[in-house]
């Protein structure tokens, strides 16, 4: 986890958003929650971390998440 658990998380995240159908959703709920489990306070900077690459707005200018909605985000998963 050491090694990879940043880039894991970035990748559950992203692909969360932008590729994987909605009824998978319940599944990688399972492993985010188990990677919380194994050390809270780093998969919590993970998270923060992922959620702060994920693009912001279009290409065209068009809002995609706002701030507050990435931080109520990071509150709801980490509480």
């Amino acid at each position: 986890m050491s090694q990879n658990g940043q880039q894991l998380v970035n990748q559950l995240i992203h692909t969360c958003c932008f590729c994987l159908p909605p009824y998978t959703l319940p599944d990688v709920a399972e492993v985010i929650w188990e990677i919380m489990l194994f050390d809270r306070p780093t998969f919590c900077r993970w998270l923060e971390n992922a959620l702060k690459g994920l693009p912001k707005e279009t290409s065209g200018g068009a809002v995609t998440v706002t701030h507050k909605q990435l931080t109520d985000f990071h509150k709801q998963v980490t509480r």
